[in-house]
């Protein structure tokens, strides 16, 4: 950088042509000077950089050489940049690109202090590197002539321009880029479900549908441009790889696409497109079989205590019968323990035992408690369907052996950034992308599935009118940005594409189009049959159908038994003969 106060007084010389400069940089608090050191382009930034210095709100930085030191951390937008140009200009414009990754919305003035060669191949060059940068608010002088300066009217074919130095601001400060004027915008067709994809219509006629076709499509008619599609030779839709190529390589300007695999330098993002989360769906909960509900009202636990509660009291009563009244049937005493707890009427006998009243107290408090929670619990379950816990975390999954599918190249995203669950390596199957849409098609709930948010609510809004709802969302999210589209740092449109974005969703819009275009999505891809919810269902065969198992193997048993005993007593009474 050069010093300020190394600057001498302005000398000798023919510098009235730059004084239309300080009309305008009064309206800047920011500036910088990039020049060389050539003697010629050191001079002429002196002399700019004293008339500056009579501003007193004004801030200028002086760069002569590559620098780390970057514009937009160090200058308020927006900013102005005098640039001295000596007969080489590619040294000053090197200086430029090293410092600034961005031109769109940055004020420049070119100073040719000398030319090489003839002037109109000079403006050629410089004008189009300005084109190559994206950067059309720029006006062009020459120190030794104060009758024109130059500019660029980049639409609807380049063309440069010249005015009066009186009218630099309207080179500088009119919009250049919101009026394309017929100027082609190549628009990348990406097979990007649900975003972007291609279906064929009832009258057989190939459709591109989506969400991004549409807002890419309404930008281009917002800026007047003529807008051309980019396809595969073949006339396929691009895949990620080869829409990022046609995007970096400059044959497309806006691909239908919200992610990218790898980031190029001359790439960028605009503002996020989607919601900016990916996360987990795992299956809906499994219906309990109506037979089953007589088990529902206690968990595992509770009928494990109950268990014991049986052996505890039915040893001690057999204890006693076996001490005081010389019995020895366990299973009766077990028998009757069991009829305590459901308050149903034991024989009676003639104990007279205190201990034997005391543990009949604590028979009959026990069977009061738990037969009225049970009934009471029982009772809400007949009422309604049930289904069984829904999982809720890594570990659920994990216990219940339920698998999650993720499509590869997303799950290889976050593995790479460490976030993962814990349980990945035991829960989570990579897929490739066409078994991912299957599952989406059909909705098949076998597995749990990884997706972005579109998808997600894509599913959540298709199995609202499903009887029973095929997933759950258990809210297990990565919280990682997904960028918007891509664009070149030097496309031009990139400061009216992002408003654009940003008014799509102040506006609603954006929401509006992915919602009519899920209806469309749901319409030709979905394949499962949506059937109306049904009602209560009345009490009936299915209800007691473990009862009834129960009662059949029962009395099959008894009957195996009896036939025993006869086939017993047959057999002892052949013996006695």
């Amino acid at each position: 950088m050069l010093a300020a106060n190394l600057f001498l007084l302005p000398f000798f010389g023919n510098y009235s042509s730059l004084h239309p400069i300080f009309n305008i940089t009064n309206q800047f608090k920011d500036l910088a000077v990039v020049s060389t050191l050539d003697t010629k382009c050191k001079e002429t930034a002196e002399y700019i950089l004293s008339n500056i210095g009579q501003h007193e709100y004004t801030a200028t930085m002086v760069f002569t050489r590559n620098s780390s030191v970057i514009f937009r951390q160090m200058l308020s937008l927006p900013f102005l940049i005098l640039a001295v140009l000596p007969a080489n200009i590619f040294k000053t414009l090197n200086i430029l690109e090293g410092n600034i990754d961005r031109f769109q919305e940055i004020k420049i003035i070119f100073v040719f202090v000398e030319v090489m060669g003839i002037q109109s191949d000079q403006l050629n060059d410089l004008f189009s590197w300005c084109w190559k940068m994206g950067s059309f608010s720029v006006a062009v002088m020459f120190l030794e002539s104060s009758g024109q300066i130059y500019g660029l009217d980049p639409f609807p074919h380049p063309e440069i321009v010249s005015v009066a130095p009186a009218m630099i601001g309207d080179l500088l400060f009119v919009d250049k880029t919101k009026d394309y004027k017929g100027a082609v915008l190549g628009r990348a067709l990406v097979d990007d479900f649900p975003r972007s994809y291609r279906y064929t219509d009832d009258d057989e006629k190939v459709k591109i549908i989506g969400c991004n076709p549409i807002f890419v499509s309404e930008f281009i008619h917002h800026m007047n441009a003529t807008m051309v599609d980019i396809l595969n030779k073949d006339g396929s839709l691009l895949n990620i790889f080869e829409a990022e190529n046609s995007v970096s390589e400059g044959r497309a300007d806006i691909p239908t696409l919200v992610r990218s695999s790898i980031c190029r330098d001359n790439i960028m993002f605009t503002v996020p497109i989607i919601p900016s989360q990916y996360s987990f769906l795992v299956p809906f909960s499994k219906s309990v079989p109506p037979s089953a509900y007589i088990t529902l009202p206690f968990n595992l636990d509770i009928w494990v205590l109950v268990l014991i509660i049986i052996i505890f009291i039915s040893s001690a009563e057999y204890l006693h019968n076996r001490i005081l009244e010389n019995s020895s049937d366990f299973v009766r005493v077990v028998y009757n323990t069991m009829l305590g707890i459901a308050s149903q009427s034991i024989p009676q006998e003639p104990f007279t035992s205190w201990r034997y009243r005391y543990i009949r107290i604590q028979l009959i408090t026990i069977g009061f408690i738990l037969t009225n929670l049970y009934l009471a619990y029982l009772s809400s379950f007949l009422t309604t369907q049930v289904y069984e816990p829904q999982l809720k975390s890594y570990k659920d999954i994990s216990d219940r052996g339920q698998k999650l599918l993720a499509v590869n190249f997303h799950y290889e995203y976050f593995e790479q950034r460490n976030l993962t669950p814990d349980y990945r390596d035991e829960i989570v199957i990579l897929i490739n992308k066409d078994t991912y849409l299957n599952i989406i098609f059909t909705m098949n709930g076998t597995y749990g599935i990884g997706l972005p948010e579109e998808e997600k609510a894509l599913i959540k809004f298709y199995q609202r009118n499903l009887e029973r709802p095929v997933f759950f969302d258990p809210t297990l999210e990565f919280p990682v940005p997904i960028p918007g589209t891509l664009i070149r740092k030097n496309s031009t449109f990139l400061i009216h594409l992002n408003n654009f974005i940003l008014n799509l969703w102040a506006s609603g819009l954006l929401n509006y189009w992915r919602k009519t275009q899920s209806l469309e999505t749901i319409r030709w891809k979905f394949r499962t049959t949506i059937e109306a919810g049904g009602g209560a269902k009345k009490l009936g065969l299915e209800h007691i159908e473990l009862i009834l198992k129960f009662l059949f193997f029962g009395l099959m048993f008894a009957t195996l038994s009896f036939l025993m005993e006869l086939l017993l007593v047959y057999i002892l009474k052949r013996k006695q003969r």
